[in-house]
């Protein structure tokens, strides 16, 4: 075990496993996570049995303000039976619209309300695959503006 640490994050529940995640993705490499039970605990252990680890990815992507009328109808009017290559299982049009994907991945694509943003949200079982379809989310919607 280390004997200095620049962070030390207590507790290897939602909220530390998120604190660590995020450190290192902004490049901190000299941080621990101390879980007293040895594994994750709680939900996040509970989870990680049901579903296996999976990998979030956002993007905002920036259109012009004019632009965002004609987003906000494309969003709403999405209709698709598959998006990378993921076969589309279900969809939600609560909050923007949601496609929930086959294996448990999901692509969510949301107009903001306050500035010219569409947000998209994917999730995968591994990072790349998070990523590609969040790529694909904001391809959709460039391509549906041409």
């Amino acid at each position: 075990m280390k004997s200095h640490t620049r962070v030390v994050v207590i507790g290897g529940g939602v909220v530390g496993c998120s604190v660590l995640y995020h450190l290192t993705k902004f490049g901190w490499t000299d941080v621990v996570l101390l879980e007293r039970f040895g594994h994750l605990g709680g939900l996040v252990a509970e989870v990680f049995e049901q579903v296996g680890p999976h990998w979030y990815h956002r993007i905002d992507a920036q259109f012009r303000r004019e632009e965002m009328s004609a987003l906000k109808e494309i969003v709403e009017g999405l209709s698709l039976v598959e998006v990378a290559g993921y076969g589309v299982r279900e969809t939600n049009r609560m909050d923007g619209i949601l496609f929930e994907l086959d294996g448990g991945r999901f692509l969510m694509l949301r107009a903001s309300g306050t500035e010219p943003v569409v947000r998209i949200y994917a999730e995968a079982e591994e990072p790349s695959a998070a990523a590609r379809l969040a790529s694909e989310g904001e391809s959709l919607l460039r391509r549906a503006l041409a």
